[in-house]
């Protein structure tokens, strides 16, 4: 075996070290969202919350939502859309009532979907979600589209939250 010196040793278990942090703690993520949706939409998204207000990746992110209907909704689904850095790297559907679980793809995390309690009346619900996002998930902005439909296929909603890592 060749002989590395005593600096070189250091300077390899400090970049080993740094590459592992990255991987294994949690990076500060940054959270916004828009409303994606239209005038004709059946419901609308007015606020989204989050919890904790200043995430990392590695812990539980709650998004609370207030959605207003003007409708009873008693089905429909959901369709996600996520992009990195507004690449679409993953779909998913599933339904807008009651709760889903889901995996992210390749590894970058999980979501927790608790969708409306239906039959849902007219007027204003809450819905709270959660999402954690993998410490190895890459660097980059991810964008998660939300489409909701009812059980007639109409558009209820859309919302688009954004998670900068």
């Amino acid at each position: 075996f060749p002989t590395v010196s005593h600096s070189a040793m250091k300077l390899l278990v400090v970049a080993v070290f740094c590459l592992v942090a990255t991987a294994f703690c949690g990076r500060p993520c940054t959270v916004s969202w828009k409303n994606c949706g239209s005038p004709t939409d059946k419901g609308n998204v007015t606020k989204v919350t989050w919890s904790p207000l200043k995430p990392q990746t590695g812990q539980n992110i709650t998004f609370t939502s207030t959605n207003v209907l003007k409708e009873t909704v008693t089905g429909g689904g959901f369709e996600l859309t996520l992009s990195l850095n507004k690449i679409p790297v993953f779909k998913h559907h599933g339904p807008v009532c009651g709760y889903t679980h889901f995996d992210l793809p390749m590894g970058m995390g999980q979501v927790w979907f608790n969708g409306l309690k239906c039959p849902a009346t007219a007027g204003t619900h809450l819905v709270s979600d959660s999402v954690t996002i993998a410490n190895s998930a890459p660097g980059g902005t991810t964008g998660s589209k939300f489409v909701f439909k009812d059980q007639s296929g109409n558009q209820l909603s859309c919302v688009e939250l954004y998670i900068k890592i």
